[in-house]
């Protein structure tokens, strides 16, 4: 008997199954392991190459970081900008990502044989980009908010614009003042000038009516009997006439009566003649001829209302000009407004309250009373009309009188005599009425030029006033074409060249740029001015349009300040950073200049500036490198041209300020205009010596309102917040550092972008693909994970 099988025995004995499934379990269990092994391979490669990259993004961002590490010590320490230079970047990044790897890289370290490599990174190359280069004006202009944003807020705010605080409110006022003082001036003198015009065409019109004869023909203008009463004498003779006539006709019948009563002669006789009867014939023909002539003159006389009525249409002609004139000083006396110019008003700060300076709105109170009304100018309309009527009315009558005497010698009547007479009164009481009141004494004349004379009872002292301002205005062009007058030697020409030069590229590359990124913000800069800066600031008036011209030029500062209070801006950063970083030309230096009005050995000293003794410290003037500052405000590219423009505005603000003291001071003058006349006379002499003061000690008081003190740099920095294009003067800042440090800070980055690439050996991956008939990862090659990463960075 077969002995029975021992692993069924034990089959049985464990009550297993007798099938042959035995151990299908633990080889389930074999292959789910190894399917789990697989899969956590897999990840731990995953893992290893999430790892590799989170350390190379970090290698490149170590080395963006170490490549800007090396900026140019120079540039910053003189002009607080950074720019990359020293050390090549490409070897910094190369030694920055070489000391990543070694420390925490899963690199074994020396001695030490156990330690698992966990990334095993190799780098296979990296590389350096620059970018964001410092010759950019919006990189440039970011570095300076940055260098500047804790220190010019405080800085031009505490230091500068709350000492004009107090001056806000009166200047708002001065402005609005000299401004509608200006327009109503204008509007004055053309109303004041048309009706002198009509007066003269008044005045002309009588002189014609006086030339025409009427004085001699009627009886009234003559020095002599004869003369003075020839229409009369030719009126008063023609009975005389007519009888003249009368007995000649008698004689005439009486000697044709006898002449034929007479007896024939006896045959042989000589005949019987009659003498003749006496004739007239002489008187009468030198009556008609008398008479004839007057008629002509008459006629004559009438004909000129046609030139009498042109004179006085000219003259209706300026009154209605005066009347525009009168309308536009009645509009703007309508539009002023006494709160004054509110772009002038500052925002509240520490300063002391600006009542303490007195308001100028008081100057227009008595203004209203420069207008004539309307109900004038319709009475001088009556005039000149009653003028024109009175004259034609009279030669309506000269030429009825004209025609009657013809009428007379042709008709021979007796009611002539009475006629003539007649036109002889109707004249006479005409003449005499036109000549009383247009000629001699002309009493309505007299009385529409007093009329005129008193709407500017003023004149006189008005005209005084404008004199001593015109003089001040020469000693002020003097002064300061003076400064403008300075000659610079060829060296520092050759400076303002290369800088002017080196601007111009500054713009060119800043508008490719621009273009570049799709925008159109490229300035058109200035490389120099055509005509006199001086003549730029005032234009080409007298001291009328200074004064004027003052106002507008501190409305924009005051308004340039007002904005950067309440709204903030660039321009407040760049303002103060030119002020700490550039050089300025030192007022002080300039004294020798306007020491005197002569030149050496007395002569006397020419207006552009030539025969002025150019020492030391005046060439020094015109160097580039002692007046970077006026370069950057008004980048005139030749020495004297930015130092004139300084000056000329420094004298226009200071002429502002000034003239709202005279407005105050010369309250008491009474009529407006003579006010604003003494206020320019006050403000051109006390601008003039505020000028003269900051050339002898580089600082002046504000205000006799506000005694604090003003340097020619605080000034210079107002006028940074006025002016226009800040493109201009950001690529002029530019053009400066580069002269001054030989750096092209188009080719100067400020930022870096670093391009890392590294491979990893992959454990697993590359056997697992290949196990499921799959392929590498996809930045796989040779059992080998490769990576690139780039990482950015800027100052």
């Amino acid at each position: 008997m077969e002995e029975p099988n021992r692993n069924e025995e034990a089959c049985r004995k464990k009550r297993l199954p007798e099938d042959g499934t035995q151990g299908a379990v633990t080889i389930w269990a074999c292959a789910a392991s190894a399917a789990l092994l697989l899969l956590m391979a897999v990840l731990i490669d995953y893992s290893r190459i999430s790892s590799f990259r989170h350390k190379l993004e970090g290698l490149a961002q170590t080395g963006v970081r170490s490549v800007l590490s090396a900026y140019d010590e120079a540039l910053y320490e003189r002009y607080g900008l950074f720019g990359r230079g020293g050390t090549d970047g490409g070897a910094l990044l190369a030694e920055a990502v070489q000391l990543g790897l070694a420390t925490g890289s899963g690199r074994n370290a020396p001695g030490d044989s156990i330690r698992l490599q966990w990334l095993d990174m190799e780098v296979s190359g990296s590389s350096v980009q620059p970018a964001a280069f410092l010759g950019d004006r919006r990189i440039f202009g970011r570095q300076i908010m940055q260098e500047m944003k804790y220190k010019a807020p405080i800085d031009l705010t505490l230091e500068l614009i709350d000492k004009f605080r107090p001056l806000s409110e009166a200047m708002g006022q001065t402005a609005a003042a000299v401004d509608k003082l200006g327009s109503l001036e204008q509007a004055f003198d053309r109303r004041q000038q048309a009706l002198e015009n009509m007066l003269k065409q008044q005045q002309t019109a009588a002189n014609h009516a006086s030339r025409s004869g009427y004085g001699v023909l009627i009886g009234t203008g003559g020095s002599n009997g004869a003369e003075a009463s020839e229409l009369h004498s030719i009126s008063a003779e023609y009975p005389l006439y007519l009888e003249w006539i009368s007995l000649d006709e008698a004689a005439a019948r009486a000697w044709q009566e006898a002449a034929a009563g007479l007896p024939s002669p006896s045959p042989g006789a000589a005949p019987i003649s009659l003498p003749p009867p006496y004739s007239h014939s002489s008187e009468i023909a030198s009556y008609e001829s008398r008479a004839a002539a007057l008629s002509a003159k008459l006629q004559l006389a009438a004909d000129a209302a046609g030139s009498h009525d042109s004179v006085l249409d000219e003259a209706l002609g300026q009154l209605e000009a005066a009347r525009r004139a009168e309308l536009e000083m009645k509009a703007v006396l309508d539009g002023r407004n006494g709160a004054g110019n509110s772009s002038y008003r500052l925002p509240a700060g520490s300063s002391a309250a600006a009542g303490s300076v007195p308001g100028t709105v008081s100057v227009l109170d008595g203004a209203s009373d420069m207008l004539l009304g309307e109900n004038w100018f319709s009475q001088a309309e009556k005039n000149v009309l009653e003028q024109r009527d009175n004259f034609r009315s009279l030669s309506s009558s000269a030429q009825a009188a004209a025609i009657g005497l013809r009428r007379a010698l042709e008709e021979r009547s007796v009611s002539w005599a009475s006629r003539l007479s007649i036109h002889e009164q109707e004249l006479y009481r005409q003449w005499r009425s036109y000549e009383e009141k247009w000629i001699a004494p002309g009493v309505m004349l007299a009385e529409q030029a007093r009329s005129i004379g008193n709407a500017d009872s003023r004149k006189e002292e008005r005209k005084a006033e404008k004199k001593k301002a015109a003089s001040l205005w020469r000693e002020a062009e003097q002064l300061l074409n003076a400064v403008e007058g300075l000659k610079g030697t060829e060296e520092d020409l050759e400076a303002f060249r290369h800088a002017d030069s080196l601007f111009k590229a500054s713009m060119d590359f800043n508008r490719l740029q621009e273009e570049g990124d799709g925008t159109d913000e490229a300035g058109n800069g200035k490389a120099g001015g055509d005509k006199s800066s001086f003549e730029g600031v005032f234009g080409s008036g007298g001291a009328d349009e200074a004064v004027i011209g003052s106002q507008k030029l501190a409305g924009g500062v005051f308004s340039g300040m007002g904005a950067l209070l309440s709204q903030g801006g660039e321009r407040l950063f760049t303002a103060q950073y030119a002020a700490q970083r550039f050089s300025f030309a030192d007022p002080r230096m300039l004294e020798s200049l306007i020491s005197g009005l002569s030149g050496p050995a007395g002569e006397p000293r020419r207006q552009d500036g030539e025969g002025v003794r150019q020492d030391p410290a005046l060439t020094a003037m015109t160097s580039l490198e002692n007046q970077e500052m006026e370069y950057i405000l008004y980048g005139f590219s030749h020495p004297s041209g930015n130092l004139g423009a300084a000056y000329g505005e420094l004298f226009a603000f200071r002429l502002a300020v000034r003239t709202m003291e005279g407005l105050i001071e010369s309250r008491a003058a009474g009529h407006p205009l003579l006010v604003l006349a003494m206020a320019a006379v006050y403000g051109l002499r006390e601008a003039i010596g505020d000028v003269r003061a900051i050339l002898a000690t580089g600082q002046a008081p504000i205000s006799k309102y506000v005694p604090a003190e003003l340097s020619y740099l605080d000034y210079l920095r107002l006028f940074y917040l006025l002016h226009g294009s800040e493109d201009s003067r950001l690529s002029r800042m530019i053009a400066i550092i580069e002269l001054n440090t030989g750096t092209n800070l188009a080719s100067v980055p400020t930022g870096a972008t670093v391009e890392v690439q590294a491979s990893m050996r992959l454990w697993f991956l590359t056997g697992a693909a290949r196990l499921i008939g799959r392929g590498g990862p996809e930045h796989g090659d040779g059992g080998r994970y490769e990576w690139s990463t780039r990482a950015g960075w800027s100052y």
